[in-house]
């Protein structure tokens, strides 16, 4: 049994979806910094010194490869350009969004790897208004992340992530 993070609530089985409620530049910012930001469930932007720095939080899935049409999702940050930010909040209410080009990004999330995923590119997919967007890590990166989600992880994965994760191990 474990307790949800978002909902509060026990639940049991094993956790499917994980991730950090901020980016890890606003983690790493000063007080100062933060109270000058804002965060938001899905959204970021943070001034340190002279430049401004914009996230977004999408899932990046990964399929369960035995247990047919189940993923694991790793609920990230990512960087995105100023240009990027703006056309995502022009759109943001938007039905028609999902017709957006993927943004490129840096992920700016610590995850437990023992490879650090901060800073692989990713493409960002905008979703329908309400959905959190969808992440992908760029193929091209030679780390275990990339090969999760082309290949898959399996449940016997996911629970040794639960365990490390929930259990502090």
């Amino acid at each position: 049994m474990w307790t949800c993070a978002t909902c509060g609530d026990p639940h049991d089985g094993l956790a499917t979806v994980f991730g950090p409620r901020a980016p890890h530049a606003w983690e790493q910012a000063t007080d100062s910094e933060r109270a000058s930001g804002e965060l938001t469930a899905d959204l970021c932007a943070i001034t340190v010194g002279d430049e401004t720095h914009f996230f977004v939080r999408g899932h990046l899935e990964i399929p369960i490869t035995d247990s047919a049409g189940e993923s694991f999702v790793w609920s990230v940050w990512c960087s995105q350009s100023r240009e990027s930010m703006r056309l995502a909040s022009q759109h943001w209410e938007d039905p028609d969004r999902v017709t957006l080009p993927p943004t490129f990004g840096w992920l700016n999330s610590w995850l437990p790897y023992d490879t650090t995923i901060l800073g692989l590119p990713t493409h960002v997919h905008t979703n329908a208004p309400g959905v959190v967007p969808r992440v992908v890590v760029d193929p091209s990166v030679d780390h275990p992340l990339v090969r999760e989600q082309q290949n898959g992880l399996t449940w016997h994965r996911v629970a040794e992530l639960n365990r490390r994760l929930l259990d502090g191990e």
